[in-house]
């Protein structure tokens, strides 16, 4: 009998020397008019492999599964390879089994990624109301540059307690808490309750909220303040007054375009629940001010102007509004006086959020810009209301340790990373002095470093935690074999800097020293990495291999939510309005796809090609070796007391500590009388006479085993 492959070749030849070249008559002749046609003979195995690269393309591209059924989409597959057409999937075929093998190789490589990767994970999880009306519970993993996506839990009937959520991430990582570091949410109250309850059950990992969503608080606590609160209203009429009439807002395009060039910036509102952005609607404004303040003489305003009136009478008020706003000199600098307050706050917000950003940043940048509230430049402190500085400042002060109801935003690891991270104190002394260094460590006291260096110990002090105090003490004295290594760090930061940095920087960003300090930050993978420099002292020294060990692992945790907050809008792609229907299971598939095919493209770029742009050869397979070896005007400052209050919870009572019981979802199989269990048949079986005495018995859910098709969990069965 013929193969598949042989009858489909057949196949192709009979249609080639039919309509194409009826005289070759020979083997030969027929192979060579087959190949100047292109016709491509597609086996069995190779429409597997297209399928499967296929199956990548809609999941990573969130196309929705009709498509492929498109008459237009055949015609172009057919065009591209004619051999592959007849194997081209149906919409069934992708949502199920191709959706399951691109399931099952995605997470393969997502945790060879996660793996690789130096340092242990960090589990984050936040709730979201999806695109269909569902309570669900996102949770992710990460590791510096690399952001993965694990599960979506349902609530259903169930309460949004802390004491639910707290359940969900002991499900996911009891039976593997070695391969993580630290556990990281929102700062709810729900969440409150959660910390209470991980803290109790595991003891070394840092629980902690999400320090960009205390930093959009503090800044929605400023601008809500009486004479902040007026500019950014006002400023937010504007935009929002042009936006409303199609014609000023296409003419001020037209404008910009001609003032400033094809990249003009355009006018910008914030959202109400992201007030982080407040900063960019007031420069985008003041930045176009010169053209808004001309609005005014314009003839398409008088023609808007007149229409609005006579259509909403009432609108009078807003025309005069907007232009006694626009025409007031006074309105651009007090919206300059405001951005001296928001602008640094927001753009540090800006860039904490981001997946490759060090804990060890976290605190000086915040100490930084206390002390640039406590030295505000004429200009801000005259056109801003005294009682609101000194509010700014107090509410700065506040958000640190965190005071009454409100979360505070310092923990014991931000501060234990800082000290560990000496390429940041190094940049500080540059740029500020050591006085600024001295300031910063002032924020913390030792209990705050030796209290996380327990709690990394699993809350003991026994022989593991005093091994680790006896090092630490030994590079904060900067003893050996860290004092060569010390030096080299602070003389390469004070060479490279200028060299590699300051030819990237604007004269703006190097005029102002928060700015500064912030863009020599953001460049700073271009000098070298704290991860190379711990990894050369394990190389150099075994002695100091626990602290090697620790500093790698706090090093790599992420101190926010965003990527959650990102893989709910992912989840919003995939789980539409468009599929209603869109079961539990597949969702989650289909998001896990989505979120983390392209890991295996990132992680090659992130660390490969990365150490060899920063190492010499020789350092970088010393490097890449101990991957593998190493395991798991003003004086006033921020206080360096303990953290008060955990902000709003939902009271649990005195909370019961005890583990959950985490049960079996699937009910023991016990096989029916008159049959037998049987392996999974290698093959499709099509005959008749194959199927007879054959039954697949499969678990519906609660309600046991059943015989019938597959679904879910599945025994083999062969009747007795």
């Amino acid at each position: 009998m013929e193969s598949s492959d042989e009858c489909a070749l057949a196949y192709a030849e009979q249609e080639v020397l039919e309509e194409m070249d009826p005289s070759a008559s020979t083997r030969r002749e027929r192979q060579t008019a087959l190949k100047e046609f292109g016709i491509q003979i597609c086996t069995e195995v190779q429409a597997r492999a297209l399928n499967f690269l296929l199956g990548c393309f809609f999941f990573a591209c969130k196309i929705p599964f009709s498509v492929v059924g498109n008459v237009f989409f055949v015609a172009f597959i057919s065009a591209l390879s004619p051999g592959y057409a007849k194997w081209l999937p149906g919409r069934t075929q992708l949502r199920t089994s191709i959706l399951d093998e691109v399931y099952e190789e995605t997470i393969v490589s997502t945790e060879a990624a996660l793996d690789h990767a130096p340092g242990k994970r960090t589990l984050g999880i936040d709730g979201k109301t999806n695109t269909v009306g569902r309570a669900t519970c996102n949770i992710g993993e990460a590791k510096l540059g690399i952001s993965a996506y694990v599960t979506t839990k349902y609530f259903g009937k169930r309460e949004h307690s802390g004491r639910v959520q707290a359940n969900y991430v002991y499900e996911e990582i009891h039976d593997r808490v070695d391969k993580f570091q630290a556990i990281v949410a929102d700062n709810t109250g729900n969440m409150q309750v959660m910390f209470r309850l991980l803290r109790a059950w595991f003891q070394a990992l840092f629980i902690f909220g999400c320090c960009i969503h205390v930093l959009d608080l503090l800044v929605e606590d400023m601008v809500k303040l009486e004479s902040l609160s007026l500019v950014v209203a006002d400023f937010h009429f504007v935009t929002v007054f042009l936006k409303r009439f199609s014609m000023l807002w296409e003419t001020l395009l037209s404008a910009q375009e001609e003032k400033f060039g094809i990249h003009a910036r355009k006018l910008k509102v914030f959202p109400l629940t992201r007030f982080a952005y407040a900063y960019l609607m007031i420069e985008t404004t003041v930045y176009n001010w010169s053209i808004l303040r001309d609005i005014p003489e314009w003839p398409e305003y008088s023609i808007v102007k007149k229409k609005a009136i006579q259509r909403v009478p009432n609108s009078e008020a807003d025309f005069e509004r907007f232009e006694t706003l626009v025409g007031d000199s006074s309105m651009k600098k007090k919206g300059d006086a405001v951005n001296r307050v928001l602008q640094p706050l927001s753009t540090m917000l800006h860039y904490l959020e981001g997946d490759s950003v060090p804990p060890s940043h976290l605190l000086p940048l915040y100490c930084i810009y206390f002390q640039t509230l406590n030295n505000l430049p004429l200009s801000v402190t005259m056109l801003l209301d005294a009682d609101d500085i000194r509010s700014i400042k107090e509410l700065a002060k506040e958000r640190w340790l965190g005071a009454a109801r409100k979360v505070g935003l310092r923990h014991d690891v931000h501060c234990l990373a800082f000290c560990l991270d000496v390429y940041v104190q190094a940049l500080v002394v540059l740029i500020f002095g050591e006085s600024e260094l001295l300031r910063i460590q002032r924020t913390f006291t030792d209990k705050a470093l030796l209290d996380a260096i327990k709690n990394y110990c699993g809350g003991n002090t026994g022989p593991k935690y005093q091994r680790l105090v006896q090092e630490f003490d030994v590079f904060r004295s900067q003893g050996d074999p860290y004092t060569m290594k010390l030096r080299a760090v602070t003389n390469l930061v004070r060479s490279q800097v200028p060299e590699k940095i300051h030819p990237l920087l604007t004269d703006a960003e190097k005029s102002d020293k928060f700015t500064y300090f912030l863009c020599c930050l953001k460049h700073f993978h271009l000098i070298s990495s704290v991860l190379v420099f711990w990894n050369s002292l394990y190389v150099v020294s075994a002695e100091c291999a626990a602290l090697v060990q620790m500093a790698i692992h706090v090093l790599q945790i992420l101190l926010h939510a965003c990527n959650i907050e990102r893989i709910n809008k992912d989840a919003d792609a995939v789980h539409s309005k468009a599929r209603p229907r869109f079961g539990e299971t597949n969702s989650k598939k289909a998001i896990y796809c989505y979120t983390n095919l392209v890991l295996q493209f990132k992680v090659k770029m992130s660390y490969l090609e990365y150490l060899s742009t920063v190492l010499s050869p020789e350092d970088q397979e010393d490097v890449l070796r101990t991957f593998d070896t190493v395991e798991d005007s003003s004086d006033e400052e921020l206080p360096a007391g303990d953290d008060v209050g955990e902000g709003d919870s939902d009271d649990d009572g005195e909370l019961d500590l005890a583990e959950p019981e985490i049960a079996d979802s699937r009910l023991a199989f016990e096989c029916p009388t008159g049959f037998s269990v049987i392996e999974k048949p290698a093959a499709l079986i099509s005959s008749v006479q194959g199927l007879k005495d054959l039954f697949i018995a499969m678990l519906w859910k609660e309600e046991g085993w059943e015989l019938g098709k597959k679904v879910g969990s599945w025994a083999y069965l062969r009747k007795s």
